[in-house]
């Protein structure tokens, strides 16, 4: 079961709307905090580590907060959060297979 964002849903949009207009960073940093327990359970079953999740979020967030274009409404801004934090937790696996960590 997923978590739900902290914000309800009106909220959120309006947030991104916001976002749209002004572009400022503090806008979307609302709506990544919202998302950052859902982001955090998804990272943690794919990394099945804490440390591992908190830094691929971290990861996620950095890039999602550097996206211009695809988030245009709440639905397509949920698939991006998913789609990157998944995304960076793969990466996090990966990096961790190659340095022979986790065997």
């Amino acid at each position: 079961m997923t978590r739900e964002p902290c914000m309800e849903r009106a909220e959120l949009e309006t947030v991104l709307a916001g976002w749209k207009e002004s572009r400022r960073s503090e806008a979307l940093g609302e709506l990544l905090k919202a998302y950052r327990d859902r982001a955090y359970a998804i990272a943690v079953r794919v990394t099945g580590s804490a440390a591992d999740a908190e830094d691929a979020v971290q990861e996620a967030f950095l890039k999602l907060l550097t996206r211009t274009h695809g988030l245009d409404d709440l639905a397509e801004f949920e698939r991006s959060v998913c789609r990157a934090v998944i995304q960076c937790s793969l990466d996090v696996v990966r990096k961790r297979r190659r340095r022979g960590v986790g065997r």
